[in-house]
């Protein structure tokens, strides 16, 4: 489970095990528990999240993506908790992170989508690290 918070963190939470534990042996949440951590890098609240992988097995299951309220589009490796990348190419809070299509070019295949508040649009490449 991956939630976006307004102070531009951003939530992992194993939620199959946490599931498990609160139903089966009566858990109570703490600070430790369930087990969690967070990726820290947007300046405002965080806006969208994008789980690539989700839609084609084209990108790195490895990576999330995430939009903000301070423009970017940030890239993060959920199995090392680490940022990746930052794209920085829009004058407005970012609004969607979408995949590219099935049909599209095979060079855009790992590319990504973003449209911010401004109504700018880009299409990033997360193989590349960089804004087509």
């Amino acid at each position: 489970l991956i939630c976006g918070q307004s102070n531009g963190e951003i939530v992992v939470l194993f939620a199959n095990q946490s599931a498990t534990k609160l139903l089966l042996q009566k858990r109570k949440f703490t600070r430790t528990w369930p087990q969690h951590y967070f990726l820290k890098g947007h300046t405002g609240k965080v806006t969208t999240l994008l789980y690539p992988s989700d839609y084609s097995s084209a990108y790195d299951n490895n990576y999330l993506l995430s939009g903000g309220a301070d423009f970017s589009v940030r890239l993060w490796d959920l199995y090392k908790g680490t940022l990746v990348h930052t794209f920085a190419v829009h004058g407005g809070d970012v609004k969607y992170i979408v995949t590219c299509p099935p049909e599209v070019n095979p060079r855009l295949q790992t590319c990504i989508c973003s449209i911010a508040e401004d109504n700018s649009v880009a299409v990033l490449s997360t193989s590349q690290n960089k804004c087509l």
